[in-house]
C-alpha cells in the first residue's frame, strides 16, 4: 500500500519504512542513545544502558513491523505505533 501524504501544495508518497519522517528520526535517536548508554559507569553500562539500548531499538522496530502490516489492517499499524511511542516513554524514566 502507499500512502499519499497531503501538505498544501506538496504531495510525497511513502514507499517503504524508510520513507517515514518518524523512523529516520527514530532510528539516528537510537543509534546517539546507543553510543551515550556505552559511556556509562560498567554496572549502568549492563543494567541501565542494556534496557535504554533495546527500548531505542524497540521504537524503530516497531515502526518497522506496523509499516509492513498495514496493508492487511491500518488498526495494526496504529496498534504498532502504539507500542512505538510506549517504548520511546519507557526511554523518559
Amino acid at each position: 500500500m502507499f500512502w499519499k501524504i497531503h501538505t498544501n501544495k506538496y504531495e510525497s508518497t511513502v514507499s517503504t519504512f524508510e520513507d517515514l519522517k518518524v523512523f529516520k528520526k527514530a532510528y539516528r535517536v537510537s543509534l546517539h542513545m546507543h553510543s551515550i548508554s556505552l559511556g556509562f559507569s560498567q554496572i549502568e553500562k549492563h543494567v541501565l544502558g542494556d534496557q535504554i539500548r533495546r527500548a531505542s531499538r524497540s521504537i524503530c522496530a516497531n515502526l518497522v513491523e506496523g509499516f509492513a502490516k498495514q496493508k492487511p489492517s491500518i488498526a495494526e499499524f496504529k496498534r504498532y505505533i502504539l507500542m512505538s511511542i510506549g517504548s520511546s516513554d519507557e526511554m523518559d524514566v
